[in-house]
């Protein structure tokens, strides 16, 4: 079986994808046996290893989808009652990821602060501004976020959004999200799901 090749991931191949992460132990043979990252992506996905999976895609997506991702996964999680705090941290996430202004960067940051960085919501919004500009204060000499930031918080926003609630809930969450996180990467927008 060929996997449908993800267009939006640069990496040369499975392997190269996961550099930025370590894989869980159950999955370090899938990577280690090779393969594109479209390939590993599937093969994850169907032996169950779904944390990282999203890893794969958090990390190795372009910043702005990555981010547009975690905003899908969360306002799939949010419910028919979401807090207002949420729904205005993911909207900012959006925002950024729509126009990925530096005042749009800083105002996401500031209510995933005022969420105590506790809620998907929060880190879908973190994720905006460890993505790109910097972490000093305005004014300041610039401090560039760490490579790794941007994606381990799009994968901190995508694993809670989906272990929100029972485990039943759990695994049709994260078919949803990693559904959606594909087809990003194949060069959709995430909403043919």
């Amino acid at each position: 079986m060929t996997s449908a090749p993800m267009v939006k991931i640069p990496a040369p191949d499975g392997k190269a994808a996961c550099a930025l992460f370590e894989a869980e132990e159950e999955a370090q043979p899938l990577v280690e046996a090779g393969g594109s990252a479209a390939e590993l992506f599937d093969k994850l996905v169907a032996q169950g290893c779904h944390m990282d999976a999203v890893r794969l895609l958090a990390f190795n997506l372009p910043r702005r989808e990555a981010v547009w991702w975690a905003c899908l996964c969360v306002r799939d999680a949010l419910g028919e009652a979401p807090a207002p705090e949420d729904l205005a941290a993911v909207a900012a996430a959006e925002r950024w990821a729509a126009e990925p202004t530096e005042e749009n960067r800083r105002a996401a940051n500031e209510l995933a602060e005022a969420l105590e960085f506790e809620t998907a919501a929060a880190w879908a919004a973190v994720a905006a501004y460890w993505s790109a500009g910097s972490l000093a204060p305005a004014g300041s000499p610039p401090v560039a976020p760490a490579p790794e930031a941007g994606g381990t918080a799009v994968a901190t926003a995508v694993i809670l959004a989906a272990a929100a609630d029972d485990p039943a809930v759990m695994a049709a969450r994260y078919t949803k999200s990693l559904a959606r996180g594909a087809d990003i990467a194949r060069g959709g927008k995430g909403m043919q799901v």
